[in-house]
């Protein structure tokens, strides 16, 4: 069996995996999204009467609006994906 002489590399460099860094930058991500909620939270709970939006005049560009579920709809699309 042939025996190598291995010397160290004189520069060593720091290999980062892609996955790692993704799973870090959405961990990162992750962080900075519920920092923010609490935040935003914690200035709602300060206002005496918290905040209370609403519009007397009906919006027009709303008029042939018609509400339906997000939820489902993505759960069929996502479905039919799978199974098509």
């Amino acid at each position: 069996m042939e025996r190598r002489n291995h010397q160290p590399m004189s520069n060593p460099k720091r290999i980062i995996h892609q996955e790692n860094y993704s799973k870090d930058l959405i961990l990162h991500q992750h962080d900075e999204l519920i920092k923010y909620v609490n935040e935003a939270w914690h200035k709602v709970q300060e206002q005496p009467h918290g905040v209370t939006y609403y519009k007397n005049v009906p919006e027009p560009r709303l008029a042939g609006f018609k509400a339906f579920d997000l939820e489902s709809w993505w759960g069929r699309r996502v479905f039919n994906q799978k199974t098509s």
